[in-house]
């Protein structure tokens, strides 16, 4: 997240560094069982690739930009420009 990667790199590097932690811990004895077939792994990445797509895709979007805008208290939904003097010239201080 703090990279910023895409999802589409970010989710399957994620999902293969837990099943190495999973399969580490399976190793040592401290998992419980697990269902470690191939076809439930492929269903995880790829499940969790495009959830983590999407919710890029949906961050990314005018419509989150919008949302996200902040709405100062007084002022206008559009904004209004900090400093900015209310008939159009410049501040006095």
């Amino acid at each position: 997240m703090t990279l910023r990667l895409p999802g589409w790199s970010a989710a399957p590097a994620t999902a293969t560094l837990v099943y190495v932690a999973g399969w580490l811990q399976d190793a040592a004895g401290i998992l419980p069982p697990w269902d470690w077939s191939w076809w439930s792994i492929a269903l995880v990445v790829a499940a969790f690739t495009a959830l983590w797509t999407a919710v890029d895709l949906l961050a990314r979007s005018t419509w989150s930009a919008r949302w996200r805008r902040p709405v100062e208290p007084g002022g206008t939904a559009e904004g209004v420009l900090a400093g900015a003097h209310p008939d159009g010239g410049a501040s006095s201080r």
